[in-house]
């Protein structure tokens, strides 16, 4: 695989996208690094008029990449489950995030792969006239208020869900569209709830509750987070209970505390859920103690 070295990290300033004129910015794209305004996708792209395709999104945080390999382990395991054959291997993959955020110019950046199945026809049933459009971007990382950290979330619910939820696939119309009506609403965010009242994760976060000494988190319908792992790895570190099965809104709404997990948000407080204060509405004590262990153990 060759790799160049001449990446741009800056938009020039004719670049006509208000939004990323000085935003700094490292791009790879099909196996080179691209400067911004070469880094084009055809409007036959399968990722474009489909959403047919996959992505992760990693975190850079004070120069170090976090979870790498098993943020690649997931992207490399939902292209294998759509069936579009990326180019490069798991190794090859790594060294080019390693390399593109290295031209990079910022220690904190969200980092984000994807795979389009590629150039084809307009209707579904076309062959692909070309291999996967393969992308590695670096942005700055936009992280959520510090009052979401201090005081906690208020979230709104959605009874609907992602098809495939199991892949981290180009489509997120769903998350974009729930997100966009909570806000709207005056809440911070978006979780989704199916037709049988139970709960299955954020717009682009996992879901954690807390009923005395027993964490509870969804156990199906939902994208095996990264974040979530590491989390349900801390709790079974402690005393407190562990368990992973159906969580009805229901019951949600009676926890003593709630949190969020999400790799470019650590742990977040919940404190409202659908006008419904949770607990005292205030961060909980299982919530610090793990938000404080996963700081320790991993920043």
């Amino acid at each position: 695989m060759s790799l160049q070295q001449d990446g741009v990290q800056q938009l020039p300033a004719n670049v006509s996208n208000p939004s990323l004129k000085t935003v700094p910015v490292s791009i790879w794209m099909n196996g080179r690094a691209t400067a911004p305004e070469q880094a084009t996708v055809s409007i036959f792209d399968r990722g474009y008029l489909y959403g047919d395709g996959v992505f992760d999104t990693i975190a850079a945080w004070e120069g170090r990449i976090i979870w790498l390999e098993e943020h690649i382990d997931r992207f490399l395991a939902g292209c294998d489950r759509l069936q579009i054959p990326v180019p490069y291997s798991r190794n090859e993959l790594i060294e080019a995030v390693h390399q593109t955020f290295d031209r990079y110019e910022g220690n904190n950046g969200r980092i984000r792969v994807s795979a389009s199945r590629g150039i084809g026809g307009t209707a579904i049933y076309d062959q692909i006239e070309t291999g996967p459009t393969v992308v590695i971007w670096v942005k700055p990382l936009e992280l959520y208020p510090e009052r979401f950290y201090r005081v906690g979330m208020r979230l709104k619910s959605f009874t609907t869900e992602r098809h495939e939820a199991a892949v981290k696939h180009l489509s997120f119309l769903v998350s974009v569209a729930c997100m966009m009506d909570a806000r709207r609403e005056g809440f911070d965010d978006a979780f989704f709830v199916d037709t049988d009242g139970n709960v299955s994760e954020g717009a682009t976060f996992n879901i954690f509750s807390v009923y005395g000494n027993q964490v509870t988190t969804p156990a199906r319908k939902i994208l095996n987070g990264v974040t979530r792992a590491k989390v349900l790895d801390l709790i079974r570190q402690t005393q407190h209970q562990v368990n992973i099965e159906d969580l009805p809104l229901t019951r949600l709404l009676e926890a003593d505390e709630v949190f969020i997990t999400g790799s470019t948000k650590k742990i977040v407080p919940v404190s409202e859920i659908d006008g419904h204060t949770i607990g005292r509405g205030i961060v909980g004590t299982v919530t610090r103690e793990l938000t404080q262990m996963f700081n320790d153990q991993y920043f």
